[in-house]
């Protein structure tokens, strides 16, 4: 494989320097990619605990006609 072409009419330097650039550029949009997922399957998994702990409350004040319909088939909804 041969790469003297890569940064043909370059010096050392600046292609290193572009290299340096982009990789950085790529690292942060995977890191910002990776926060919006994590915090989009936090969402999807906490959501319904959230609906049956509101449910649990509301019988615990005596309201006993309570139902969660949850819309799921993964272990979080059985």
């Amino acid at each position: 494989m041969d790469l003297s072409g890569f940064c043909r009419g370059k010096g050392l330097f600046a292609c290193l320097n572009a290299n340096t650039s982009t990789t950085i550029q790529l690292s942060i949009a995977a890191l910002i990619l990776a926060i919006i997922i994590g915090i989009l399957t936090a969402r999807w998994v906490t959501q319904p605990i959230l609906q049956l702990n509101l449910a649990a409350k509301n019988i615990a004040k005596g309201e006993w006609k309570q139902t969660v319909d949850i819309d799921r088939t993964d272990v979080v909804s059985h």
